[in-house]
């Protein structure tokens, strides 16, 4: 099986993330703004969704220790 590109990837999580977690129109403007190129732009805005995932995925334990 072929594997599939980080786009196909990206694409296939559409309407899969919670709407709490998605990245927002301001907060992309922010990224770009406060980056000096392209490059950085991107190498941020991973480190933005891994903390939005770290941050999910407590949220998820605290929750499932609770049930």
């Amino acid at each position: 099986m072929a594997r599939k590109s980080v786009i196909e990837k990206a694409e296939n999580m559409i309407g899969k993330i919670n709407p709490h977690y998605t990245l927002r129109t301001n907060e992309i403007v922010e990224l770009h703004n406060g980056s000096e190129y392209w490059f950085r732009v991107i190498v941020n805005s991973f480190r933005y969704g891994y903390m939005q995932g770290m941050k999910a995925a407590k949220a998820e334990m605290k929750k499932q220790k609770t049930a």
